[in-house]
């Protein structure tokens, strides 16, 4: 028999162990965090593997799961993607950090443990998503499969369409929109691309940079050209990206491919979703061969297939090696004729018949030039046209060349300067005879040198650091300021006034109300003027670096030693951007950032504390961290005694500037503490109120009597009033103001007056002659918000308004108030029903409203006048934006006109079935593209001009 005082000790013994352990687990676990950080994150790594290979499968099977279930999947998997690299990229910078001393070493022990405890909790995220995963595959192995059906080959029509009379139809739209008549110099080119697309498979154009081949793609676009499933126009370029021409073509067939896929699996995807169908692909500028099977476009091509493919390239080589079979023809210069036509055109009747001395100097000049033109006829009387024509015949036909000295010449009605033309043009020495780039450089430089100021050169050569095809105006804007070659006492409105005259010159090209793009041999030229002889005034350029415009592909936003400049060159910089918002900054790059003793110009993002390396950059004179969770700036930042321009906007924490730190910036120029949380879905309440006293210290500062442009978050139950008006006194223009927690002040109080539930908008008036941007934020009270006038228009320079976080806000009043108002976005306004006051904004181009839970309808007839309309009208709207609307169940109930064409962006708008349009009789219906998921796209009753395409989290408006 077992005694009493043998079990028990023992049963005591394994309850303090099991104790123990219990307690000591959760301790371990937390405490080991430091110490198996590598462990942690190598088993994320290796499981979040085989949720990539579960993206592979997925990504290949052809019918795929439901798309409700597996969209949302989708996005999970790629947010956990970007959450994996964070880790990753965390942990490997630690690793990567000499440490000496024992508080840094506490504080690597602290972020190794917030790397494994992360790694932890993600890993339960990827398990949770690889066992759903496997729910998604079986779904998908139980699915039918289609058997594919094999297109018939068509037979051929039994009446012949006329190509010409298609291609005369296409080309009087465009010249009655912005192409002008020129256009019509297309018609040979755009004929022979029309009867391309109803017998061949393949059809190749090569020709010299400017030729015109990008616009004859454009052209070839038109939806009349024939009946297809897609029409894509995607650009190759320089450095073409297989994965990136695989975005494009995605995007223009309404397809989603999964980032997380590789590049075959991508192909693979794209050529299932091709394969039966109809299509049309217009693949712009290769520069090398391209492997299209690899890309995703199925083969055959050919009639019988209906699968057609139009490309183009400099090189004749490249378009050769493309396909075996097909047509290959030069796009080359225009004849006299047709160049003639196109130059009078951009040249226009106004200059052409401005001075009577003009066709003379055509008859004398015309003599030398035409000459050397084997069928040129001799000129025996001065014609009005005539100068034009020899000016014409100078750009050697090339139709790019023509466009840019043509609206170079447009404003030149005196004699004097139509000399000066000729004679620049002669020395070119390259008329008719067009080569080589530099040849064509030298004739698009007079247009360079013909602008009218410094100003003007300097900002066109600014848009060499941009990508070529997005240029931002703001940004440039900003830039140009920061580089010196815009003055900021002329404001943002002096900066668009020069990208405006570079538009008229034909050196930019419009991309819409917020940017601007630029030929890519326009681009060369600029290059080629800052790099050449006599650009030593511009070395700024050419000691630049530039994130997006140096690294083509970055590995999730996050950066490698291998990707950063190398140390040798430090020295040599005077520019540095950083411009992607998904950068992050290692401390080993803010250490070499230290180093560039040399820079003027610094540009940063998602900065969590200031950089202290900063403060020792004395040559600096440009710096802007935009985004990231700073709290307060350091004193130090006083030393830069040459800084011109602070920038920190949307820092949303920062509340705290040291007292005496704006007094010591005493050659500051531009200031933007502006914030809002469009781009952020959460700004702390007590940031705006802390920079009031810094408000009163700017006013009084010594360093206001630089200041020229000022953006400022500030606390709307103080009263600011006073301080505002010691820096309009001073010539200080806001640009941009954000006012939080609304309580209106009352006229003639000096006092914060009590809380009341309506705001005034002409409370602003006094300040607001350059307020571009207004931001009203963050009110538990305000109910109503009035902005209308009897008078002059209030506020009327305003560009864009952000409603953003006013939860009892219920009704807006609008009347003669910002009438040049082009973007609005309302946000997490909770009692918001409608926006129907946006019809009094004649000029609004993008409307987003977002997260409005009793948001019913954005027009609401019954707020109309006492006879409301038949249909409503938006003159302007370009982009709407609607999300997280629960409640929302049309537009309006009358029908909507759109004047220009829409992109309309749905997500997460359950109820809103129905769109009603109204077409006036003989006018032209607008396409509506809108960018949904395919659930809500096939729930829509009425799809009348409505194009499909995929929802894309870049598809969200930009702040401004």
């Amino acid at each position: 028999m077992v005694s009493a005082w043998t079990v028990v000790p023992g049963i005591i013994v394994k309850l303090i162990v099991l104790v123990v352990t219990k307690l000591w687990d959760p301790i371990a676990q937390v405490y080991g965090y430091p110490f198996d950080a590598e462990r942690r994150v190598q088993k994320l790594v290796d499981e979040f593997s085989k949720l990539q290979d579960q993206l592979g499968e997925l990504g290949i099977l052809d019918p795929k799961p439901s798309s409700a279930v597996l969209s949302g999947w989708l996005q999970r998997a790629a947010r956990c993607k970007d959450k994996v690299e964070e880790i990753k990229r965390r942990h490997e910078s630690v690793k990567s950090v000499g440490v000496q001393g024992l508080l840094p070493r506490i504080n690597v022990v602290r972020h190794l443990c917030a790397i494994g405890r992360d790694a932890d909790l993600e890993l339960e995220k990827v398990k949770d998503l690889i066992a759903k995963g496997e729910g998604h595959l079986k779904e998908a192995g139980a699915a039918p499969h289609p058997i594919p059906i094999p297109i018939p080959l068509l037979p051929p029509p039994a009446a012949e369409f006329d190509n010409g009379q298609l291609a005369q139809s296409i080309l009087d739209t465009a010249a009655a929109g912005t192409w002008g008549v020129g256009i019509q110099a297309m018609k040979p080119h755009l004929t022979s691309v029309l009867d391309f697309v109803r017998r061949r498979s393949s059809w190749r154009v090569w020709g010299m940079g400017g030729a015109g081949k990008t616009t004859l793609l454009k052209l070839a676009r038109d939806p009349r050209v024939q009946t297809l499933d897609h029409i894509v126009l995607a650009e190759a370029g320089k450095c073409c990206d297989i994965a990136k021409l695989q975005d494009s073509i995605a995007q223009g067939t309404s397809l989603v491919l999964p980032p997380s896929l590789s590049v075959t699996n991508r192909a693979t995807v794209l050529c299932n979703h091709l394969r039966n169908k109809k299509f049309l692909l217009l693949l712009d500028d290769l520069w090398n061969y391209i492997d299209l099977e690899a890309v995703g476009i199925p083969l055959p091509l050919g009639r019988g297939n209906q699968r057609k493919v139009v490309l183009t390239s400099r090189s004749k080589a490249v378009c050769v090696s493309m396909a075996r079979q097909g047509v290959t023809i030069r796009m080359g210069c225009l004849d006299q004729q047709d160049a003639f036509k196109l130059f009078e055109d951009k040249v226009g009747s106004a200059t052409i018949n401005a001075d009577t001395r003009i066709p003379e100097l055509a008859r004398q000049s015309g003599r030398r030039v035409h000459c050397s033109v084997a069928a040129t006829p001799h000129i025996d009387a001065p014609t009005p046209a005539t100068a034009v024509a020899v000016v014409a015949e100078m750009c050697g036909g090339l139709p790019l060349v023509l466009c840019v000295i043509g609206r170079s010449m447009c404003t030149k009605k005196n004699y004097k300067l139509w000399v000066d033309a000729v004679n620049r043009l002669e020395k070119s020495k390259v008329h008719n005879n067009l080569v080589g780039d530099d040849d064509i450089f030298n004739i698009l430089r007079y247009s360079f040198d013909g602008l009218h100021d410094d100003e003007a050169r300097g900002c066109f050569l600014a848009c060499t650091l941009f990508p070529p095809f997005y240029i931002e105006k703001k940004r440039l804007i900003r830039w140009c300021m920061g580089l010196g070659f815009l003055d900021p006492a002329n404001g943002f409105e002096g900066g668009e006034s020069v990208i405006d005259s570079l538009q008229g010159a034909s050196l930019l090209e419009s991309a819409g109300s917020y940017s601007v793009d630029m030929h890519d041999i326009i681009r060369d030229m600029a290059l080629w003027i800052v790099r050449g002889p006599g650009g030593e005034k511009w070395s700024v350029l050419n000691r630049a670096w530039v994130q997006d415009a140096t690294i083509r592909k970055m590995n999730n936003g996050y950066w490698t030693r291998e990707e950063w400049p190398p140390k040798d060159t430090w020295p040599e910089f005077e520019m540095l951007a950083m411009e992607s918002n998904h950068s992050y900054l290692d401390p080993w790059m803010v250490s070499s950032i230290g180093q560039m003793t040399n820079i003027t110009f610094l540009e940063l993002v998602s900065l969590d504390t200031f950089p202290m390396e900063i403060c020792e950059l004395h040559k600096l004179e440009y710096l802007c961290i935009k985004g990231g969770s700073m709290s307060r700036l350091p004193i130090e930042l006083g030393k830069l005694s040459k800084l011109k321009q602070l920038h920190l906007r949307q820092s949303c924490s920062l509340g705290e500037i040291p007292t005496g730190l704006i007094s010591q910036l005493v050659n500051l120029q531009v200031l933007d503490l502006f914030c809002s949380s469009i781009d952020y879905p959460y700004r702390p309440k007590s940031a705006a109120g802390g920079l009031y006293n810094f408000l009163g210290e700017l006013a009084e500062a010594r360093a206001s009597e630089k200041l020229k442009i000022l953006g400022i978050c500030l606390d709307a139950t103080r009263d600011n009033r006073a301080f505002l008006k010691q820096l309009m006194q001073k010539q200080v223009r806001i640009r941009s103001l954000c006012l939080s927690f609304i309580n209106p002040i009352s006229p003639g109080h000096d006092q914060p007056q009590p809380a009341t539930s309506r705001y005034m908008i002409a409370e602003l008036q006094p300040f607001s002659n350059d307020l571009g941007e207004l931001a009203i934020s963050s009110s538990d009270i305000l109910q109503e918000l009035v902005a209308t006038s009897d008078g002059k228009e209030l506020i009327q320079n305003l560009e864009h308004l952000c409603l953003e976080n006013l939860n009892v806000l219920e009704r807006v009043i609008w009347l003669n108030a910002a009438g040049n108002l082009r973007r609005v976005d309302i946000k997490k306004c909770a009692k918001l029903t409608h926006a129907t006051w946006v019809l009094q904004l004649g000029y609004l181009e993008e409307l987003g409203i977002h997260d409005c839970p009793q948001f019913k309808r954005l027009i609401d007839h019954k707020e109309l006048a006492e006879n409301p309309p038949d249909h409503v009208i938006f003159p302007r709207l370009t982009y709407l934006d609607l999300s997280d609307l629960p409640e929302l169940s049309d537009i309006c109930e009358l029908p909507c006109e759109f004047k220009s064409s829409l992109a309309l962006l749905v997500e997460n708008c359950d109820k809103l079935m129905n769109i009603s349009f109204h077409y006036p009789p003989g006018h032209d219906q607008k396409n509506i593209r809108v960018f949904c998921d395919n659930e809500w796209f096939n729930r829509l009753e009425c799809k009348p001009n409505i194009m499909k395409s995929y929802l894309s989290q870049n598809m969200r408006f930009s702040a401004i």
